[in-house]
């Protein structure tokens, strides 16, 4: 996950539970949705790796997480 960068512009936002309600859900359950990216250098030229573009919330989780 070194390689992923979340997205500057996230519109949504998510309080504390509801946060906490998805890491336990990936926890338990596993993932239902997918986090999808695009490559870095197609939206800021010259910056390599992957920019997330849906599933910002879903990182951070795994982040939590401790996933690699």
């Amino acid at each position: 996950m070194a390689t992923l960068y979340l997205q500057s512009l996230d519109p949504n936002e998510q309080d504390p539970v509801t946060f906490n309600n998805l890491v336990d859900e990936i926890s338990s359950d596993g993932w239902d949705e997918p986090v999808v990216v695009v490559d870095r250098d197609k939206i800021e030229p010259g910056k390599s790796g992957y920019t997330v573009v849906s599933g910002n919330h879903r990182l951070k989780a795994a982040h939590v997480l401790e996933y690699t």
